[in-house]
């Protein structure tokens, strides 16, 4: 009898520590379902400056995730920090945003703004581009530049088809770029050096 009652207890003990691994995890099932979503972040497009006029940055600010509230730090190129969600830039260079949410959670992005070049100025040597219109091989000069520089090809509404980067040189360059397959339209060639934006267009046939 006694080793009945001692069996029945030990059965009992057993179904409990089972119901209790069992409800654990459901609780954790359920706090992975209910976790918030990647904080993300998108600061907005890059921005020229023409003749020196600034540029509004955040009218397209997008955060996606995270959990709201969201603190808001803008970066500017000389150490400046603003909290708002738009900011007025004055000047080039490179604009760091960072987003933190409620429970911590950062993400960050940033915006370039550059100084518009004329026409005049690209015809100097800049940026060339041959021939034009193109069917295959396109070549493009570029340079002299102090730091690296990125040339973008992008369709008229400004969606980028190719990209690609080259280090800073002392002395004119040319560069050979295969558009073959392209789909033919009118694009734009966009040369970023030295915190200057050149572009050109360019006819792919």
């Amino acid at each position: 009898m006694k080793f009945m009652l001692i069996r029945g207890l030990l059965l009992h003990f057993i179904l409990l520590m089972l119901s209790l691994v069992v409800s654990s995890q459901e609780k954790t099932a359920y706090i992975q379902l209910i976790q918030a979503p990647r904080l993300e972040v998108d600061a907005g497009t890059d921005q020229t400056m023409n003749e020196g006029n600034p540029v509004n940055l955040g009218n397209d600010l997008d955060i996606v995730g995270g959990t709201p509230d969201y603190e808001i730090r803008w970066e500017f190129p000389d150490g400046a920090v603003h909290n708002s969600a738009t900011i007025i830039a004055g000047s080039p260079g490179v604009y760091n945003l960072r987003i933190t949410d409620a429970n911590k959670c950062v993400a960050r992005d940033s915006v370039s703004v550059y100084t518009a070049v004329s026409t005049d100025d690209m015809q100097v040597g800049r940026l060339r581009s041959f021939p034009n219109p193109v069917s295959g091989i396109l070549h493009i000069n570029h340079g002299p530049s102090k730091s690296p520089s990125r040339l973008t090809i992008m369709t008229i509404t400004g969606k980028m088809i190719f990209s690609t980067a080259f280090p800073s040189t002392p002395v004119e360059k040319e560069e050979v770029i295969d558009l073959t397959g392209i789909k033919p339209g009118i694009y734009l060639i966009k040369l970023v050096m030295d915190n200057e934006a050149f572009t050109e267009p360019v006819i792919i046939q």
